[in-house]
């Protein structure tokens, strides 16, 4: 059972999912017995642009990477490690623009993560999912 934050709110630091993931999905996910892990992980079109997401139990912080863009912090919405963050429409396909359309399914973009670790330890990762 999750504790509250004291006055019954949600804990601090930790954000509602944009991409709703049904519960018994994340339940799998977190517990890593989901059968199929990439279809909540990495990138996935959603209404209103492309939702990021990581799952990286030990890290503090994770920032999404993409060619000369500012990163863009991921929002913990998982006190166990779940990340995401959500690129709007607009900017999507622009960095969609010019890349082969068979390389990933649509309004998705190239990225990397920068996963920030405790003691400020920062690994630069090429998504896996």
């Amino acid at each position: 059972m999750r504790s509250k934050a004291p006055g019954g709110g949600k804990k601090p630091g930790v954000a509602k999912p944009a991409g709703g993931i049904p519960a018994e999905h994340r339940k799998r996910l977190l517990a890593f017995v989901h059968p199929d892990p990439h279809s909540i992980l990495g990138a996935h079109p959603v209404k209103g642009g492309v939702v990021v997401r990581a799952f990286r139990p030990e890290a503090t912080e994770i920032l999404l990477l993409r060619d000369g863009k500012p990163a863009l912090p991921m929002k913990r919405v998982d006190p166990a490690g779940l990340f995401e963050v959500k690129v709007g429409r607009a900017g999507a396909r622009r960095e969609a623009e010019g890349r082969p359309s068979a390389d990933l399914p649509k309004g998705v973009f190239p990225y990397r993560l920068e996963v920030v670790y405790p003691g400020d330890k920062r690994f630069t990762i090429h998504d896996p999912y």
